[in-house]
């Protein structure tokens, strides 16, 4: 293994363990506060990634992609979420599945605020673990975004639309 493929390891796996760490970390929390207690009964609101990781989708599937040089995806266990549970359920679930994505966003601007603090101080190391997190969090919002979140969220704005158009005015 050359030094460009271990650098890259040890600057990308972590910046997607956390990422992925926060993505379902935003999903139990909002699921929680939403009134389902399925995520805090199994421990998952939490940023400890031990209670996240997908061994396989998590830590293999990435290092294989690095290793081969291509672009790295990841996965993380899915939170649980029962819908009944829910005061709202329709609004509730497409809020619940939109928080993830969300977590995207908030994650990405506060990697680039970091990275531009970073560029002032020059540290090397902070620079490229910023810009790791920076380009992982955005190219996987942009993805959610463009594809009208079709994995995990897929529904959220169907759910939306839905909650409004039959929610109470």
């Amino acid at each position: 293994m050359n030094t460009e493929v271990l650098l890259h390891i040890l600057i990308y796996l972590p910046a997607l363990v956390l990422a992925v760490s926060f993505h379902e970390a935003a999903h139990a929390w909002s699921a929680d506060k939403l009134g389902d207690p399925t995520a805090r009964m199994l421990g998952r609101v939490t940023m400890n990634p031990l209670k996240h990781v997908d061994p396989i989708g998590t830590i293999i599937v990435p290092l294989f992609l690095i290793a081969a040089g291509g672009v790295m995806f990841g996965w993380a266990k899915p939170v649980p979420v029962s819908v009944q549970n829910l005061g709202q359920p329709k609004r509730d679930n497409a809020l619940v599945a939109a928080a993830g994505p969300a977590s995207n966003l908030l994650l990405a601007l506060a990697a680039a605020f970091f990275l531009a603090l970073c560029r002032v101080s020059a540290r090397r190391a902070a620079f490229f673990h910023g810009t790791a997190v920076l380009s992982l969090r955005g190219t996987y919002f942009y993805q959610r975004a463009t594809r009208g979140f079709q994995y995990d969220s897929g529904t959220a704005p169907r759910r939306l639309r839905r909650a409004r158009r039959f929610s109470p005015r």
